[in-house]
């Protein structure tokens, strides 16, 4: 597979990452990427924005935080 050589050099350096650039992650093949990209507090304003401007849901976000 075309990932193959990536996934393998991910693995390699995953005691040396503290974190993830939202714009190199791949949330669609690794979504657990995407809380690596916020810090707690970010993550909290991001959700409360959500909710205050979009209650109803309409909106889908491009990723969810576990």
């Amino acid at each position: 597979m075309a990932h193959t050589w990536s996934d393998e050099l991910m693995e390699k350096l995953k005691p040396h990452i503290e974190g993830s650039y939202i714009n190199e992650t791949d949330f669609i093949r690794h979504p657990e990427r995407a809380q690596k990209c916020f810090t707690p507090a970010s993550r909290a304003r991001i959700e409360s924005g959500r909710g205050r401007y979009d209650p109803e849901g309409m909106f889908v976000p491009p990723f969810e935080f576990s």
